[in-house]
């Protein structure tokens, strides 16, 4: 005898496959006048039921034509009230297909019968692609106008125009009006935001183009300084020459430097430096650059081009706290800026030894380049 070939496809209320829901085939017992459970089945990881049943274990005359699709339980939730039959194969089985099913949640309806009389409870439509049917009844349950609206025949998609958006929107119920104009509120102030963000990166990567352009130019300039500068000192080996007249090029060349890094628009400026000059020294003041007396004799001195700076050139003082003093150093001097140093006696648990407490200015603040913070450091006596 051919076999009774079952299948449906259960999606959720969010229009998801249905995964791992049991259900139940019944048909109708013509003896007692109920549905009675032939097969019972669970979907798969697609919310999918394909099984087979012999029909030769039926009994014949007993049983009825009629099947659905339920799920479990007292009463009984029907989720399909009947399939597409069809006969398939070559052995002539009988294909009971119940098609996709959307299930409506923990809530139904009631289906009556023509006197009014309520008989089941409808736990399933038959799916539609788009929005789920749940939702619409959800809406509908809550406006009723909107069913009339969804009903009418008259109510034909067309071109959204602002006239036809206020209209249906006053057909909606005032808390699902409100809604909507909540969510168009932050759809809006969103794209703004991007907006916004988008103008501000674009703007940032324009600075910063233009202070690498600046850097570059100003490095290039000071290349070609040191170039001369390195000239100059070659051009002096092995010939005799009065110390001060030496310093004083240096000086010069170190001057012209200095010059041509101040006309970028970022403030560089070459800082504090120090001079070795290796050469033979004679009693009457004069340098042999170059020379060796084997003596180790030559000359060394600490030279600041121009102590100043620009007087419109300000820096941003860094947050220098939590950091040791050799670490607040480096990080102030990086930036152009001279540091003063402070101690405070502190309790071991109140903070580490030679931590920064606190600075004058306070981080954040724009000063003049080659001005001084004071950051005071705790002084945490042994136990």
């Amino acid at each position: 005898m051919a076999d009774l070939i079952l299948r449906a496809r259960l999606f959720d209320d969010g229009d998801k496959p249905l995964q791992g829901h049991a259900v139940t085939v019944e048909m109708f017992d013509l003896s007692s006048g109920n549905w009675r459970s032939f097969v019972e089945a669970r979907t798969d990881a697609k919310g999918v039921i394909d099984t087979r049943f012999d029909l030769a274990r039926l009994s014949v005359g007993k049983l009825g034509p009629a099947l659905r699709l339920v799920e479990p339980g007292a009463p009984a939730r029907v989720l399909s009230p009947g399939p597409m039959l069809s006969v398939t194969g070559r052995a002539g089985d009988i294909l009971a297909d119940f098609g996709e099913v959307e299930r409506l949640g923990d809530t139904g309806f009631d289906r009556l019968d023509s006197g009014g009389a309520t008989r089941d409870t409808v736990a399933g439509l038959a799916r539609k692609a788009g929005v789920p049917q749940t939702n619409i009844l959800r809406n509908v349950t809550l406006n009723p106008r909107l069913g009339s609206v969804i009903g009418s025949t008259s109510a034909q998609p067309a071109p959204v125009d602002a006239a036809r958006d206020t209209v249906a929107r006053a057909e909606l119920d005032p808390g699902i009006a409100a809604e909507i104009e909540t969510m168009r509120a932050i759809n809006i102030d969103a794209a703004a935001k991007l907006t916004e963000k988008d103008r501000i990166i674009a703007t940032r990567e324009h600075e910063l183009g233009l202070k690498t352009a600046a850097l570059d130019d100003a490095l290039a300039r000071a290349t070609v300084a040191e170039d001369r500068l390195k000239t100059a000192e070659t051009a002096s080996i092995g010939k005799e020459a009065d110390i001060q007249t030496v310093f004083t090029n240096i000086g010069a060349k170190l001057g012209e430097t200095q010059t041509v890094l101040k006309t970028a628009k970022n403030p560089f400026r070459i800082g504090n430096i120090r001079v070795d000059l290796k050469g033979a020294l004679a009693e009457d003041g004069k340098i042999v650059l170059g020379a060796d007396r084997g003596d180790g004799s030559g000359l060394s001195v600490d030279m600041t081009p121009d102590s100043g700076t620009r007087s419109d050139a300000t820096v941003t003082v860094p947050d220098v706290t939590g950091l040791t003093l050799s670490a607040a150093r480096r990080v102030l001097r990086s930036v152009g800026l001279r540091i003063e140093t402070a101690t405070q006696t502190m309790k071991p648990d109140a903070a580490a030894h030679g931590q920064a407490l606190r600075q004058t200015p306070a981080a954040g603040s724009r000063d003049p380049h080659g001005s001084t913070v004071l950051v005071v450091f705790a002084n945490v006596p042994d136990a």
